[in-house]
C-alpha cells in the first residue's frame, strides 16, 4: 500500500530541542555524543511533539518535554469515527487495539481518487484507549481544525522514543500516588 504524504511538518518555533539534548547528554555523560540515525529520529520526532505546547512553555530538556506530555490533555477521538490501517502487517481484528495503545500514527484523511491513498495531515500519540466510552485518546499537534478532518488512522513502524516512555511512565506513577494519598 502507498500512501499519498502531504507536508506535515508544522513551523518549528521549538528548533533548539537537538541543542539542548546535546547539552543535557554533555552534562549526564560528560562527553560529546556522537548523533547516530536513532538518536536522530527520535529527537526529531520530540522536536515535532513538542509543538504541542506554546513557544513560551520553556520545554528544554528531554525530562521536561516527557513530564509535560504526560501531563497533556489529549483528543478524545470516537472510534466508530474513524478506519484503522495497519501498513506493514495484517492485525486480528481482536488485538488493533491493543496494536494501537502507545504508539505513533498518522492522522489521515481518506481520498475520494480512484486510487483511494489516503492524506496524512501529520503523526499523533495514541495515549490511551477506553473500550467502554468507545474513545481513543491521541495527542498532537495538529491544528483542532484539521484533526476534525481526520478519518484513519495509519500505524507503521515509527516507535515513540523510548526517553519519552520511561519519564511518562515515571509522570504517570507520581500522578496516581498522588491521587490515591
Amino acid at each position: 500500500m502507498y500512501i499519498e504524504l502531504q507536508l506535515f511538518h508544522l513551523p518549528d518555533p521549538h528548533a533548539n530541542l537537538t541543542q539542548n539534548v546535546d547539552t543535557e547528554f554533555q552534562l549526564h555523560f560528560g562527553v560529546l555524543v556522537q548523533k547516530d540515525a536513532r538518536l536522530l529520529r527520535d529527537l526529531r520526532i520530540m522536536a515535532y511533539f513538542k509543538q504541542c505546547f506554546s513557544s513560551d512553555s520553556n520545554i528544554s530538556t528531554i525530562k521536561e518535554l516527557a513530564h509535560a506530555l504526560a501531563s497533556h490533555c489529549p483528543y478524545e477521538v470516537p472510534i466508530a469515527s474513524i478506519k484503522i490501517r495497519h501498513l506493514h502487517c495484517e492485525v486480528p481484528s481482536s488485538e488493533i487495539f491493543f496494536s494501537l495503545n502507545a504508539t505513533i500514527v498518522g492522522l489521515a484523511v481518506d481520498s475520494e481518487g480512484p486510487e483511494n491513498l489516503p492524506s496524512c495531515l501529520g503523526l499523533g500519540i495514541v495515549r490511551g484507549i477506553d473500550i467502554v466510552k468507545a474513545m481513543l485518546y491521541v495527542i498532537t499537534p495538529v491544528p483542532h481544525n484539521s484533526l476534525e478532518k481526520v478519518n484513519v488512522l495509519l500505524q507503521g513502524y515509527i516507535q515513540i522514543p523510548s526517553c519519552l516512555l520511561q519519564e511518562q511512565n515515571a509522570a504517570c506513577e507520581r500522578q496516581t500516588k498522588t491521587k490515591l494519598d
